[in-house]
């Protein structure tokens, strides 16, 4: 005769997270039934290649690192098809990133360079630097700004915000040249008239061809 057979096998599936870029999400679909199921889900609405789960267990557990919306097209358990229900989506994050930069790549004596740090992501920050000593937290704000005084090469050695590690970008490198001086002398004080003397100059520091300096002096009546 004929009878009606109210399936047992049901799969629901759910997971709903957020990655980070190159991060992996974790997938469940829950099974009911009798193993082994024949298993068939969507990804973004495309229907992808049919699982057959034997166990242990009756969760079916997979990963991805892409992002899209997963749902369940049929099950079937080893004696009928059944119902489906439930979604998956997963998000994955912008990448954040931090760079640094100086706004003087020289500096003189008494001078100083304003290093920034700019950040695009989710704040809170965390950030280290060459010299930073541990981890500091940025709780307001996308930029950070402070000053250096001396020769200086300073690094980003890491970032992150709220959800990812940053990428990290630029250097902050200063040079500080000491303040330059000149030492004027003459191996002849006094000269009768028509009668040249040389005239020495000493710098410190010594100049090179890469870095000349510029001079002028007065011999009593003009420039």
């Amino acid at each position: 005769g004929n009878f009606a057979c109210n399936c047992a096998a049901t799969a629901t599936i759910e997971g709903d997270t957020t990655i980070c870029p190159g991060g992996t999400a974790t997938l469940k679909i829950k099974l009911t039934g009798t193993g082994p199921w024949s298993i068939k889900y969507n990804k973004g609405g495309v229907l992808q290649p049919t699982v057959n789960f034997a166990g242990p267990g009756s969760v079916y557990t997979f990963t991805t690192t892409t992002a899209g919306v997963f749902t369940m097209q049929a099950i079937n358990d080893v004696n009928c098809a059944g119902s489906t229900g439930g979604s998956a989506t997963v998000v994955i994050q912008t990448q954040p990133t931090a760079s640094i930069s100086a706004s003087k790549s020289t500096i003189c004596a008494g001078d100083s360079s304003q290093i920034t740090i700019n950040f695009t992501g989710t704040g809170p920050f965390q950030y280290q630097y060459t010299g930073s000593g541990p981890s500091a937290i940025l709780a307001v704000g996308n930029s950070l700004n402070f000053y250096t005084y001396a020769t200086s090469n300073i690094n980003l050695i890491s970032a992150s915000d709220k959800f990812c590690v940053a990428t990290l970008s630029g250097n902050a490198n200063v040079i500080k040249y000491n303040t330059p001086t000149v030492n004027i002398t003459t191996p002849n004080a006094t000269v009768c008239q028509g009668v040249t003397s040389s005239l020495n100059f000493s710098f410190t520091p010594i100049p090179s061809i890469a870095q000349p300096i510029n001079m002028n002096w007065f011999n009593g009546s003009s420039n």
